[in-house]
């Protein structure tokens, strides 16, 4: 309790550093669009353009804001997660479906390496989906172009242990430091997994980002 204390408002400049640059782009965006809008109202096809673009940024926004109230209400005790057994399994290969469409546009392979089953967690399959789904975005977005991003999945005796990063190139430095927690996304899925009694980290090596997550398996299956 004293850690999650003395956390706090480092945790807090995190959330406030990254919800300020996540609510600033989608609201550049429609300010961009809107004053193309009065400056080329008679071109047909820019001012459709433009409309699709405000609609997709007040989407996005719209999206944003929701993850936050949920997370808040997740955190504040208002909304209870479920505690039933999931297997983690199709959740990873969801997770994995949901970014190929962004991965094949950098011309990355995601792979997939799993130690035999993962078995099952305790927890919330929606919660756990959009955690692992917000964690495999950020790492295709931090993932150099045209080279596979694997991920390696393994089950210890109380953990199922994921591992997602591209192989670096040259000279690894010994140990990695501490990613920075940029990115609204991020900061969701850590809250999620922490709520699950797990853990997600971030370290930064010399050329790559490479993102652990850790997650107790049911009792049953220990």
């Amino acid at each position: 309790m004293m850690h999650a204390i003395a956390q706090a408002p480092e945790r807090i400049a995190e959330l406030l550093a990254a919800l300020s640059h996540d609510l600033r782009a989608p609201l550049s965006a429609i300010l961009l669009w809107e004053r193309v809008l009065r400056d080329q109202v008679e071109d047909v096809q820019m001012r459709e353009r433009a409309l699709d673009a405000i609609r997709d940024s007040a989407a996005a926004q719209s999206s944003l804001i929701g993850e936050l109230v949920h997370i808040a209400s997740l955190l504040g005790g208002t909304t209870d997660l479920a505690r039933d057994p999931v297997a983690i399994g199709p959740v990873v290969r969801a997770a994995i479906t949901s970014v190929l469409v962004d991965a094949s546009a950098k011309d990355i392979d995601v792979e997939l390496a799993c130690r035999g089953g993962l078995g099952d967690v305790v927890g919330d399959r929606q919660a756990l989906q959009r955690a692992l789904d917000h964690v495999l975005a950020a790492a295709v977005h931090r993932s150099h172009a045209r080279r596979p991003l694997s991920v390696s999945a393994r089950r210890t005796r109380d953990c199922v242990e994921l591992a997602i990063g591209q192989q670096p190139r040259g000279h690894r430095a010994p140990h990695g430091q501490r990613g920075a927690w940029t990115e609204l996304r991020l900061i969701i899925a850590r809250e999620l997994i922490a709520l699950h009694g797990g853990v997600l980290d971030c370290t930064q090596h010399a050329d790559n980002t490479v993102f652990s997550v850790a997650l107790p398996r049911a009792n049953e299956e220990r």
